[in-house]
């Protein structure tokens, strides 16, 4: 326990220890309050100089907001100046829009009124055409008839020649009567020329053209030609006649010379073979008739078929081939006493030394620029020759085919016209040269896969047809084809037969059909007739194009292809104003054998409507026209638009009329 003593000092040392404690606390108060003091002093200044700063932002701010409102208040005036100037703007260009949006429509009002006039000027113009169209076809038909009527006339009259350059022949067409015996007239034609402007003809049938210089004839001038496809001419020696003759006259005097061109059959490929070509000429009457002598000057060219010269003086023309290119004789003219006889019977005797040849048949031709032309005792390889198939038939089932070898289509056409007898024939011929001088075409039937019911024989052996004597066609015209016997059984051939044909010792080598279509079932066999025809080549079809039964033969078939002509007539006009697609009409019409090659190449529709009208001739039965006018409209109907449109106006009209005048039912199709 503690001492009384350590009791007494314990209050004061606790005391003590309170008084230091007390002393400490009070220093601290002191402190305390002099951090107080100096803090108020500091916060006084601190917020002073806060409220100072703040007072300066306030200032700039108060600046700064002045500055703006000034700004917009001076954007807020731009913007009404602004708002109404582009006010007045927009008014003015409204008014503006709608002045040339009346302006437009006035002048679009102008422009319709102007057209409407134009319209019905231009309607007015072609009315007026028509009508002209019209009157000029009822001219040309006038026009024909006169010139039909002066030829008539004029075919009297004998034939006079002069050399006299103002007056070459006072005669125009020489008739038959006035020409030798021997002459074979294939065509004639008169050309009527005007001296105000030049003139290119052209007589493509029968190979001949004529270019007239403007100022080189007076006032209806005419000129005649007449094409001999034979005769007893004769040509200097060592030379072939290897293009047809052609009588030429005028009816008035030339200022002028002009230029004929005619066509040949020989193959130019090099330049050298040019000057194996000459014109010739002769007089047409005694004594020295037909006696022809090379004519200086005129002009051959490379790949083509026709030599020009110019003349001022006509009478009897050709082209004769010389063996080695230069003029026979040293470049005289030839006379009575340097000629050679071409065409006369004994020639060909000496040529073919007596021998016979082995077939005695007629045939067919392509044009190929030979005119008919009669041969000499050289035959040169140059030479183009034209093969074609025909067909005559004997009785039903039973018919003669032939396929002849000439050197013109047309000189032939004219030969079996001549004739009159009834022959089919295809549209396509085979041009071609013999391979070796004097050369002979070698034909083989190949008959061991023939169609069910056919039989073909030929109708003699061997079938050889030779170059020195085709050359004689047409004054001798059975030794220019060989001809076949074609037999069909009734009820047992039913498909068409296509027997081939090759051919041989020619250049290119070919292969060519006889095609038949098989003949109707008589009625006592089937109460139906019918026939297979529309897809194979070259046939000659039995039956309408339509597959209808053919109407009875009584028909009169000539007055049914009068009026198919009369119709191509009204509306002659309006097919020639078809000028686009002709290309392309000429391609269909070739697909379809209805036109040759050059027609082809002419691309023109009174070219293709002649074609047409020329192989529409030749057809003599109610069922061949049919077909040839089928193939014809079908052709039409395959280039479409406004060539659709005229076969459908064509088709019409022509079973129409023929139903109205003849009351026969004709049997054609535009949708076949």
């Amino acid at each position: 326990e503690p001492t009384k003593e350590q009791i007494q000092q314990d209050p004061d040392k606790e005391q003590q220890q309170l008084l230091q404690e007390k002393a400490r606390l009070t220093q601290q108060l002191v402190d305390a309050t002099t951090l107080l003091e100096q803090a108020e002093k500091d916060k006084s200044s601190l917020e002073l100089e806060y409220y100072k700063k703040l007072e300066a932002q306030i200032a700039d701010n108060k600046v700064y907001v002045t500055e703006i409102l000034e700004k917009k208040q001076i954007i807020t005036e731009d913007y009404e100046k602004l708002k109404l100037k582009v006010a007045e703007q927009l008014e003015e260009k409204e008014e503006q829009y709608l002045k040339e949006k009346q302006i437009i429509i006035d002048e679009n009002q102008n422009l319709i009124s102007e057209k409407d006039k134009v319209i019905a000027k231009l309607t007015s113009q072609v009315e007026e055409q028509l009508q002209i169209f019209a009157d000029l076809k009822e001219k040309e038909l006038y026009i024909a008839k006169l010139v039909k009527e002066r030829q008539e006339r004029v075919l009297k009259q004998p034939i006079k020649e002069t050399s006299s350059i103002g007056l070459q022949f006072n005669y125009l067409i020489p008739s038959m009567d006035s020409l030798d015996s021997s002459v074979i007239i294939a065509g004639q034609k008169l050309f009527i020329l005007q001296g105000d402007r030049s003139h290119s003809l052209q007589w493509e049938k029968y190979g001949f053209r004529l270019e007239c210089p403007q100022g080189a004839v007076s006032k209806d001038t005419e000129v005649a030609v007449t094409a001999l496809a034979g005769g007893n001419f004769k040509v200097p020696k060592g030379t072939m006649l290897v293009s047809a003759v052609y009588a030429i006259s005028v009816s008035k005097g030339l200022l002028k010379p002009l230029v004929i061109e005619l066509q040949h059959c020989v193959d130019l490929r090099k330049t050298s073979q040019t000057g194996c070509l000459k014109f010739v000429r002769a007089p047409l009457k005694s004594p020295n008739a037909y006696q022809f002598s090379i004519v200086e000057g005129g002009s051959f060219s490379v790949g083509n078929r026709y030599g020009s010269i110019e003349r001022d003086e006509f009478c009897a023309f050709g082209i004769v081939h010389v063996g080695n290119g230069d003029t026979p004789n040293g470049g005289r003219n030839g006379s009575e006493n340097d000629t050679q006889t071409q065409g006369t019977n004994n020639d060909w005797e000496k040529e073919t030394n007596g021998d016979t040849p082995n077939d005695s048949s007629n045939g067919a031709g392509e044009n190929s620029g030979g005119g008919g032309a009669t041969p000499s005792t050289k035959h040169f390889r140059d030479t183009l020759y034209s093969g074609m198939m025909y067909y005559d038939k004997k009785e039903t089932g039973h018919w003669k085919a032939m396929y002849s070898v000439v050197r013109d289509l047309e000189v032939l056409k004219t030969y079996l016209e001549n004739k009159q007898t009834s022959v089919e024939y295809d549209n396509i011929a085979d041009l071609f040269k013999f391979i070796q001088p004097n050369g002979t075409l070698k034909m083989t039937l190949q008959t061991t896969q023939l169609q069910l019911g056919w039989t073909v024989y030929p109708d003699r052996k061997p079938m050889e047809l030779f170059q020195s004597t085709i050359d004689y066609f047409p004054l001798n015209p059975l030794y220019s084809s060989c001809s076949m016997s074609v037999y069909a059984k009734p009820g047992i051939a039913q498909d068409p037969l296509h027997c081939p044909i090759e051919l041989t010792g020619i250049d290119p080598l070919k292969v060519v059909y006889i095609n038949k279509s098989p003949p109707a079932l008589p009625p006592s066999m089937s109460p139906t007739t019918s026939s297979s025809s529309s897809n194979v080549v070259h046939e000659s079809a039995s039956v309408s194009s339509t597959g209808g039964a053919s109407p009875s033969a009584t028909s009169d078939v000539t007055k049914v292809k009068k009026v198919i002509g009369d119709v191509l007539v009204s509306h002659y006009a309006a097919l020639n104003s078809l000028k686009t697609s002709l290309s392309d009409l000429a391609s269909q019409l070739y697909a379809a054998h209805l036109i040759s090659d050059e027609v082809k190449e002419t691309r023109s529709m009174e070219n293709f409507i002649t074609e047409f009208k020329a192989s529409l001739n030749f057809k003599r039965k109610l069922p061949q026209v049919e077909e040839h006018c089928q193939k014809f409209l079908s052709s039409f109907i395959a280039v479409r638009g406004s060539y659709a449109d005229a076969a459908i106006v064509l088709c019409e009209d022509w079973i129409e009329v023929i139903r109205n005048e003849l009351g026969i039912n004709f049997s054609i199709n535009i949708d076949a």
